[in-house]
């Protein structure tokens, strides 16, 4: 019974190590991307810089979610400060715009991720 403990521990270390390493990523390539002088993805595709905000923060809140599983509501608001602080800081950089367009994208993929999060929880509770 102790090496099964064990073993859950083990495995449950592993996987928090694993997801602070993905979230700690995925926060630093959005940093990086959002506060380079110059914007680093070509756009090929209308409103293609929407989808990116979209997506680059419903991954960062997915992983938020599965990190921080008891504090999902205050680390959503914190995603959110960040969303905005990084549109702040790119209307003072030169070559760079902040657009509430995009910190509205941002929040839409952390809205996202939250209804998954909540629907998968949901479905998980009526399962037991």
């Amino acid at each position: 019974m102790i090496i099964f403990s064990l073993r859950l521990y083990q495995n449950f270390r592993y996987k928090i190590c694993l997801l602070s390493s993905a979230f700690a990523c995925v926060f630093l390539v959005i940093t990086i991307f959002a506060l380079s002088p110059q914007p680093l993805t070509v756009q090929t595709l209308p409103n293609q810089d929407k989808w990116e905000h979209i997506l680059a923060f419903a991954v960062l809140q997915a992983l938020a979610s599965l990190l921080f599983r008891a504090h999902v509501l205050p680390v959503a608001g914190m995603l959110v400060t960040y969303a905005g602080s990084i549109e702040l800081i790119q209307s003072t950089m030169p070559g760079r715009t902040g657009s509430w367009a995009d910190w509205g994208a941002g929040v839409v993929g952390i809205l996202l991720a939250l209804l998954v999060h909540i629907g998968i929880t949901r479905y998980r509770a009526g399962l037991k």
